[in-house]
């Protein structure tokens, strides 16, 4: 009965899983989580096993187009790490440790044939991301309406 079961419960969360992507900050303590539901994307972030972000949804308004808010499937995730220290010229401190865990995940939209990378980093004191867009010719030009980022 067991071995009926599993199987069942496998293919059930099997494209969960293959949609959610976990980054860690470099000591651990910061976690984030990125998926797409039914086309749109989100992310989420805990502090030691506790909600900081909750599942809020990325995106951005453009004018005159179709938008970047849904219709996304994740095409490739890279995960990258840096640590280098630097020292400024001036300033309370000698030295500054820059120094964090990176994801970038590639996302397309079918409908319109477009692709757009978000670039999270993950530091021990916080979270960074950006919207990417990569050369492409079905988006030469746009003019950003509202930018739809949520903080939850």
């Amino acid at each position: 009965m067991k071995l009926r079961i599993f199987p069942s419960l496998l293919f059930m969360f099997l494209p969960v899983l293959l949609w959610a992507q976990t980054l860690q900050s470099p000591n651990g303590e910061l976690k984030l989580q990125f998926e797409i539901k039914q086309g749109i994307p989100y992310y989420q972030l805990e502090y030691k096993d506790k909600p900081v972000i909750l599942p809020s949804k990325l995106g951005l308004e453009l004018k005159n187009q179709n938008s970047f808010l849904d219709g996304f499937e994740i095409v490739e995730v890279d995960f990258g790490s840096f640590d280098e220290t630097w020292y400024p010229v001036w300033g309370e401190e000698n030295s500054i440790r820059n120094h964090y865990e990176e994801m970038e995940v590639s996302l397309f939209q079918p409908e319109t044939a477009r692709k757009l990378i978000v670039r999270f980093r993950l530091f021990n004191d916080g979270l960074g991301f950006r919207y990417e867009f990569p050369s492409q010719s079905k988006l030469a030009h746009f003019i950003l309406k509202e930018e739809r980022t949520e903080f939850a």
